[in-house]
């Protein structure tokens, strides 16, 4: 236990300053660090491609491949419940950081481990081996930032979280940029990403220092009993990432590497917008696992409903405008199979409203501690959408892997239905569904009778609707002002402990 300041053992308490007590505005700030890095990026990594050539990137894309999956072993399952843990009892964050670093080291060298043994065992090239060498340290760092990060995020600090995120996103792509110009190859380029978890875990610990002591605390029953308690929720993120991977590797099987080229250009539009009803909830989270635990004057149902309401009020109008914007879109991504990217783009793109569902049923469950029974009906639910995948690739091509996207979430929300209805009783009544369809109706609309085949036309048509949409939203009562600005506003602190 943390030795206090006096002989009291009564260790004193300051309230978290500069923490942005709300999660709306809190999903607005992850969203948009999100989407601006990812406008930069996608240009950064063009350059990065040409640059290298393709069996230079190729060589970097195996090594950060392999760092990346083998990641995914030191965050699965006790990530959620250390969010959970910390937002409930934050009194106590100083000793579940130093536990929850303690755990997530180790595996870090485990995973690392694996990697280059994966590395060796696949015989790759002595470049890819000592890329995937610098990558282990990577993630090593990576663990070091996420852990500050979701302590940050457990605070709802989401100003400084959303801060952190945006200057490591640019550092990389800086330092990318420079390695790739200066000729530095694939191994310098896999020092340039370096910078991202050394910048957002430095900014973390600056944001944190004052009021948490950061250090690692060995402690071998809260070891076992983060261990024990995350076992399923681990292995249904595990189930799922493998789910995705082996589907990665099928698709191309099942209809040949060129339509997957289309596929895989197609689905990315989803792909990176299905993190906005995921910040949405990541925002959200702190405040449902407190007012699940009884720590805020708030209940659990209303904020779950209004993650819910947010969620689909943001998806959806992102839907239709990705359909509306698909020709543009495909023609941009994807010239040479513009049609297919096309149609792919128009079908996975309604993924995104289902995936709002299916996120905020997952995150209240695990919010209000029923992440066991959230984590076996996600199980068998990925089981399930990974056999309805094989059918409707084998059976329709590119257009049934694309249908297959779409029905993920919407298996997974029906999987998970049962159990929400029964934590959670007359939330969804308490959704405006109906109203958020009419105002999305709005936006429809107006993108309907735009231009579709110029850029610049159909983004002035895209920005109209997106006016419109949102005067319909506040005309209709799904979004009050008042509301607004009561949620944006300071809300009561939170205290964490001083460091001694």
């Amino acid at each position: 236990m943390p030795r206090s300041a006096d002989v009291s053992g009564v260790r004193p308490r300051i309230s978290a300053p500069g923490r942005t007590g709300n999660p709306i505005l809190g999903g607005v700030f992850i969203s948009g660090q999100f989407l601006a890095l990812n406008a930069v990026g996608l240009f950064a990594t063009a350059y990065m491609i040409r640059r290298l050539g393709p069996l230079q990137y190729g060589q970097w894309a195996t090594a950060a491949a392999l760092a990346q999956a083998h990641l995914l072993l030191t965050s699965a399952g006790v990530r959620t419940l250390f969010v959970r843990e910390v937002a409930r009892q934050p009194e106590r964050a100083e000793e579940l950081l130093g536990s929850q670093l303690a755990v997530r080291l180790i595996l870090a060298g485990v995973a690392s481990a694996l990697a280059l043994l994966v590395c060796l065992l696949l015989g790759y090239p002595s470049i890819v081996m000592k890329c995937t060498a610098v990558w282990c340290a990577w993630i090593f760092i990576s663990v070091i930032g996420s852990t500050l990060g979701d302590v940050l995020q457990s605070l709802e600090r989401f100003g400084v979280y959303s801060l952190a995120a945006f200057a490591a996103g640019v550092a990389v792509t800086v330092t990318a940029v420079v390695a790739v110009a200066l000729g530095w190859g694939p191994i310098g380029l896999s020092v340039a990403y370096l910078a991202s978890p050394i910048v957002g875990a430095v900014l973390s610990w600056l944001a944190l220092r004052t009021h948490v002591a950061v250090r690692v605390r060995w402690d071998r029953g809260r070891v076992k009993t983060l261990m024990r308690e995350s076992r399923l929720v681990g292995l249904n993120h595990i189930a799922a990432a493998v789910r995705d991977r082996a589907e990665q590797l099928l698709v191309p099987r099942l209809v040949g590497l060129a339509p997957f080229g289309a596929f895989s250009a197609g689905t990315m539009i989803s792909d990176r917008l299905s993190n906005i009803p995921d910040a949405i909830c990541t925002a959200f989270y702190p405040r449902i696992s407190r007012g699940a635990h009884g720590s805020t004057d708030g209940s659990p149902q209303s904020a779950v409903a209004r993650m819910l309401a947010i969620g689909l009020a943001a998806s959806l109008p992102l839907a239709i405008v990705g359909m509306y914007l698909s020709n543009v879109l495909a023609a941009i991504l994807m010239p040479a199979a513009q049609e297919v990217c096309r149609t792919v783009i128009q079908i996975t793109v309604w993924s995104l409203p289902l995936t709002a569902i299916q996120v905020a049923m997952s995150f209240a469950l695990q919010g209000a501690g029923h992440y066991d029974r959230a984590a076996r009906r996600g199980l068998r639910a990925t089981a399930i959408s990974a056999a309805a995948s094989i059918v409707l690739t084998a059976g329709l091509g590119i257009t049934g892997a694309s249908y297959a996207v779409v029905a993920r979430p919407g298996i997974i929300g029906l999987a998970l239905g049962p159990s929400f209805r029964r934590v959670f009783p007359g939330v969804l009544t308490d959704v405006p569904i109906v109203r958020i369809l009419l105002c999305s109706g709005c936006l429809a609309v107006v993108c309907a009778n735009g231009d579709r085949q110029h850029v610049w036309p159909a983004l002035i048509y895209t920005a109209i609707g997106g006016v419109i949409y949102a005067v319909a939203l506040v005309t209709s009562g799904v979004l009050r002002i008042a509301s607004i600005a009561r949620y944006i506003g300071p809300s009561p602190a939170i205290t964490v402990g001083l460091k001694s």
